[in-house]
């Protein structure tokens, strides 16, 4: 069973609250891949802040958690 942010404090830190988007990002693709940035957004948007997304998405890319696939975002090998 997955980590369940809703239990846990709230963060306290800047490196925190990107931690947990960082996590919710790669929940959102793993559980409901693929999915396209509107779709993720729509999830997202609940309980982040809308504009952060497009750069968590690029880090995602950019560390090899996700990819690019031709109907949106899946998680690659990397992610559990």
């Amino acid at each position: 069973m997955g980590l369940k942010t809703y239990r846990l404090p709230p963060p306290t830190s800047e490196q925190n609250r990107s931690e947990r988007r960082y996590k919710k990002v790669i929940g959102i693709i793993k559980h409901q891949g693929p999915i396209d940035v509107t779709h993720i957004q729509l999830t997202f948007s609940n309980s982040y802040d809308p504009r952060k997304l497009k750069p968590t998405v690029k880090q995602a890319m950019r560390n090899g958690h996700i990819r690019r696939a031709k109907d949106g975002f899946v998680v690659t090998d990397k992610v559990e």
